[in-house]
């Protein structure tokens, strides 16, 4: 009579779920356990989200991940391959536009608007943000004397996601 042995599958266990803000560092990401000797490899389900290169992953946007763990049995006679997964989860890093403070004097045109914000990742940049004042309610600058608020709005990346960003606008004096 022909053998029919059948493999036994190893279990897996504590791959525990992980939550990053965009622009934090590469991290190592820490192996499941497994009722056998073996090895892991690493896959992400959204790369747009998290990268991974052997068992370190990359922060690439905000989102979640679900990464898959293979485990490999060192014994491949007497154990199958399994999986297991977790979800990594990348929050928005939050930053802060405001409004430059601006003065004009009766008559003079209106001067340039600018901004300023807290710590972009990478090589993201904002190219424009859209100002309101108070007194016209509208991106108009008042004509007449007084004081009012700049607020900062609707800001446009010309390089990265806005999606990335939790952004706090900050108005100034006018």
């Amino acid at each position: 009579f022909p053998s029919h042995d059948t493999k036994a599958t190893p279990s897996l266990s504590s791959f525990g779920s992980v939550t990053k803000t965009f622009g934090d560092s590469s991290f190592s990401i820490t192996a499941p356990t497994a009722s056998v000797d073996g090895s892991f490899s690493y896959a992400s389900g959204t790369t747009s989200v998290i990268t991974i290169s052997s068992s370190t992953a990359t922060v690439a946007g905000a989102g979640s991940s679900t990464i898959t763990a293979t485990f490999t049995p060192t014994d491949t006679t007497n154990y199958n391959t399994n999986t297991i997964t977790t979800t990594f989860t990348v929050d928005r890093k939050s930053i802060t536009i405001t409004s430059g403070t601006k003065s004009k004097t009766y008559g003079d045109s209106t001067p340039t608007n600018s901004f300023t914000n807290s710590t972009l990742v990478g090589s993201d940049a904002i190219s424009s943000v859209t100002y309101t004042y108070s007194g016209t309610n509208t991106t108009t600058a008042p004509t007449t004397a007084g004081s009012y608020t700049i607020t900062p709005s609707a800001a446009v990346f010309s390089t990265g996601n806005i999606n990335n960003y939790d952004i706090t606008y900050t108005p100034s004096s006018y």
